[in-house]
């Protein structure tokens, strides 16, 4: 057969899910089974069909069903393009999720998001600053210079929360309700500083890491230093886009227009994984080195790198094709003007990668890859980066 007939067959499996959402396991099973099994293909075929679908699971029978949809040209697989703004701000109508939708019931289609939430917020858009931004609080330095700009609250927290299903409550708490119909992004009440740990554990927020020392939130945003004059080889910044605080490590002194000024980047350390650094446990760092994990954040298996695997293990960079790390292209680094404690130049480089099952193919064997063996045997896609570069007085 053909990738057509395999789309062909695929819909006549998604027909026949919508009557089996009402059946029970075992009827399920049967049904999956049967269908299977009475395919006009060679067993070889079936073999990978059984390995690829558990008829147990009725959201993984949907799912894999549901990307597998087809519609003359509008036909999609497991995988679709997304520019980098969409996977990192979020967004509406995802194509495997209304495939999913498509497949409910009216009454649990109504409560279905097909919005796929991305790890920051937009703050071009007014609209998402106002669903998903919270209160930052700054320190001015009134009473002490070396607090100025180091953080309070972030976004109400002292430690690092997420978020992951907006939809969960307990104790009476009530979830926030949208028109997901009319395309109304979903998020989760605003974190308030004032919850308790049921509280916040009833509000549907998670600790982003294993320990509170982890998720403590310390330092300033990395724009100013209120440390002067900035001289010392570590500078305390809290990395939103990493959900966690960090020491950046001093790498020495650049030209910029005459001006003599301190670079800071991110300490190698912390791309370490728990095998060469055992403290990086909790921060879930159970991989290869050069990856920050953010699958709590995420919902699924998401890591961070600098672009092009740069600093990360060699294994990671002849995993994926394309790979040339450049230290100029694709390193991070703020530039302190010393005596005032201002950043004056920084490029902010960042490569999100997500975890590609190793699903069975219909000649029975697995995607060609390389495998990520330590805690996740999958797969590694490394899907886009992203790049913030500004230079001047105060930040962009």
């Amino acid at each position: 057969n053909d990738l057509n007939d395999t789309y062909v067959q695929a819909n006549m499996v998604v027909a026949g899910l919508r009557a089996m959402l009402k059946a029970d396991d075992g009827e399920i099973k049967e049904q999956v089974d049967a269908y299977i099994d009475g395919l006009d293909v060679p067993n070889l075929v079936k073999e990978g069909l059984h390995k690829l679908i558990d008829p147990y699971d009725i959201a993984d029978v949907i799912t894999k069903a549901a990307v597998c949809l087809a519609s003359g040209k509008d036909a999609i697989g497991p995988f679709h393009r997304r520019n980098v703004r969409d996977l990192y701000f979020g967004y509406n109508n995802d194509d495997v999720l209304t495939s999913i939708k498509s497949l409910l019931p009216a009454t649990a289609a109504k409560n279905f998001s097909t919005y796929a939430p991305g790890l920051s917020t937009n703050y071009t858009s007014e609209e998402d600053v106002k669903r998903r931004d919270n209160t930052w609080t700054t320190y001015t330095g009134y009473d002490d210079i070396r607090n100025l700009g180091k953080y309070k609250y972030y976004a109400n927290m002292t430690e690092m929360y997420v978020c992951p299903d907006y939809t969960f409550a307990c104790d009476g708490v009530v979830p926030p309700t949208f028109d997901l119909e009319g395309g109304e992004i979903p998020v989760c009440l605003k974190f308030q500083a004032e919850w308790n740990e049921r509280e916040i554990y009833c509000h549907g927020y998670r600790p982003m890491f294993a320990t509170h020392e982890a998720n403590k939130i310390m330092g300033t945003d990395g724009t100013l230093s209120g440390d002067l004059p900035v001289d010392t080889d570590y500078m305390q910044v809290f990395i939103s886009d990493l959900y966690r605080s960090s020491a950046l490590k001093y790498f020495g002194n650049v030209d910029w227009e005459g001006i003599t000024l301190r670079r800071y980047g991110i300490d190698p350390k912390d791309l370490l994984n728990s095998d060469a650094l055992p403290s990086q446990a909790d921060f879930y760092q159970f991989s290869y080195d050069g990856l920050e994990n953010m699958t709590t954040a995420a919902g699924f298996p998401l890591f961070a790198s600098k672009p092009h695997f740069y600093d990360a293990d060699e294994a990671l960079l002849l995993g994926v094709e394309g790979m040339n790390p450049i230290q100029e292209h694709h390193d991070t680094y703020v530039d302190f003007e010393p005596i005032t404690g201002v950043a004056m130049r920084a490029a902010k480089r960042l490569q999100i990668n997500n975890v590609l099952f190793n699903l069975p193919t219909v000649a029975g064997g697995a995607v060609e890859g390389y495998e990520l063996k330590k805690h996740f045997p999958d797969y590694a896609d490394a899907f886009d980066c992203l790049e913030q570069d500004w230079s001047g007085i105060g930040s962009a």
